[in-house]
């Protein structure tokens, strides 16, 4: 799953392409395809370098994962 980040909102994309949150673990989770739609769509007007969209692997799960091996 990904994530998108909101340079423009300086926050998450929240569920269901609704809104903004500030927590990571809050925040939508997209498939790659949906989360390159909607980083596309969202950055059509920008010219790069720049960008007001960007999306992420989720980074939880394997924080979570390196997390729990740490204290087994």
């Amino acid at each position: 799953m990904w994530v998108i980040w909101s340079e423009e909102h300086r926050a998450w994309w929240g569920a269901a392409r609704w809104g903004y949150v500030a927590r990571l673990t809050d925040a939508g989770r997209y498939t790659e395809t949906e989360a390159r739609e909607i980083v596309e769509r969202a950055n059509l007007a920008i010219t790069p370098p720049r960008f007001n969209e960007v999306a992420i692997p989720d980074p939880l799960p394997a924080f979570q994962a390196s997390r729990s091996r740490a204290i087994d």
